[in-house]
C-alpha cells in the first residue's frame, strides 16, 4: 500500500510541474451517473454516481479528485454498500475542436460496509487501481458532455462503472 501513495504523490508531482497558460481556466468540475457491475456472481449492479473536480496543466493532461458511491450492491441475505475517494490522472487526446478521447488511471481509497446477513462479506476499506476510458463533446468552452467506462480494481471484485457524465470549465 505504501508503493501506491507514493506512486500517487510521485505522479502528482510530476503533473505539476507541466506549465499552465492561466491559472482560472483550466479548473473544472463534474458529475456522472451510470451503471456499477460487480465481477462476482453474487452481487447485482446498482446505479453509482461520481462528483469529480480536477486541474488541466494543458490540452493533453489533468490531475483529477472526487467522490464515487458505486452503489448498493444486493445479494442473498444482504448489501454491500461502497463508496470512496479517487485521485487520478487523466490523459486527452482532441481528435477536433469539439471532441476528445481520455484516459485516466489512478487510485481508489474505499470503504465497504455490509447490512444483512453476510457471512462471505464484512465491512472492510482499503486503497486500489483504477484506470479507464471515455469520450467527451464540447457543447461549449465551458461545457461538455461525457461517456466513460471505468474499472475499479479488487474492490469488490472488479466493479465496471459505465455512465453518462457532464463538466464545467471555469
Amino acid at each position: 500500500m505504501n508503493r501506491k501513495i507514493v506512486g500517487a504523490v510521485g505522479l502528482a508531482l510530476g503533473l505539476s510541474a507541466v506549465s499552465a497558460p492561466t491559472l482560472a481556466q483550466n479548473w473544472y468540475v463534474g458529475a456522472s451517473a451510470g451503471s456499477a457491475d460487480p465481477d462476482l456472481g453474487l452481487l447485482d449492479n446498482d446505479v453509482g454516481v461520481k462528483l469529480f473536480g480536477g486541474y488541466r496543466f494543458n490540452r493533453n493532461f489533468s490531475a483529477e479528485v472526487g467522490y464515487m458511491m458505486i452503489g448498493e450492491l444486493e445479494f442473498t441475505g444482504g448489501d454491500v454498500e461502497i463508496d470512496g475517494l479517487e485521485a487520478s490522472a487523466v490523459g486527452r487526446l482532441p481528435i477536433n475542436p469539439d471532441w476528445s478521447v481520455f484516459g485516466r488511471a489512478g487510485l481508489f481509497a474505499w470503504d465497504r460496509e455490509v447490512s444483512g446477513v453476510a457471512a462471505q462479506f464484512v465491512d472492510d476499506d482499503g486503497v486500489d487501481f483504477t484506470w479507464g476510458v471515455g469520450a467527451e463533446y464540447a457543447l461549449t468552452n465551458q461545457v461538455g458532455l461525457q461517456a466513460a467506462w471505468q474499472r475499479f480494481l479488487d474492490v469488490e471484485g472488479d466493479i465496471d462503472y459505465l455512465s453518462l457524465g457532464a463538466t464545467f470549465s471555469f
